[in-house]
């Protein structure tokens, strides 16, 4: 009977550092995801706010080169390649921050998108005012008028 208990108590012992050990295997592997979960999150927000902060410095040199006349295809180019980035990392911010990050990324990309499309519209303001500066003339050389003519 002593011996039965012996090995009952021993069996139940086993058991229960079983469970204890399965119980802590889960707790470590439970950490291990929101480890890795922060971790994304992190890597996020972090290439969303370079995205952000590329895309303001684009918008700004853009329109330093308008107000200049010398927004040539380079600052064109990158502005419209700083736009893709950004875009892309607010679409992988949306799968992966909370509400209230959204919320804020959501009013930063209004403003954004708000200050591309002014730029975007000087720029054509420009060229059309550039144009029109240059119609007298290309109407006049096209018909034979000397140029001098529209100077006076």
């Amino acid at each position: 009977m002593t011996s039965l208990y012996s090995q009952r108590t021993a069996l139940r012992s086993r058991q229960q550092e079983f469970e204890l050990g399965g119980a802590q295997r889960q707790e470590e592997h439970e950490r291990a995801q929101r480890k890795a979960v922060l971790e994304q999150r992190r890597a996020c927000y972090v290439a969303l706010n370079i995205a952000i902060r590329r895309h303001r410095a684009a918008i700004i040199d853009f329109l330093h080169a308008v107000q200049r006349g010398q927004a040539d295809d380079d600052v064109r180019d990158e502005l419209e390649e700083s736009r893709r980035l950004y875009i892309e990392r607010h679409a992988e911010a949306q799968m992966t921050a909370p509400d209230d990050v959204l919320s804020a990324a959501g009013a930063v990309r209004e403003h954004l998108s708000t200050w591309f499309g002014l730029a975007k519209r000087l720029e054509s303001e420009q060229r059309g005012k550039a144009t029109l500066w240059r119609l007298p003339s290309y109407m006049a050389t096209s018909s034979g008028i000397r140029t001098s003519a529209f100077a006076q």
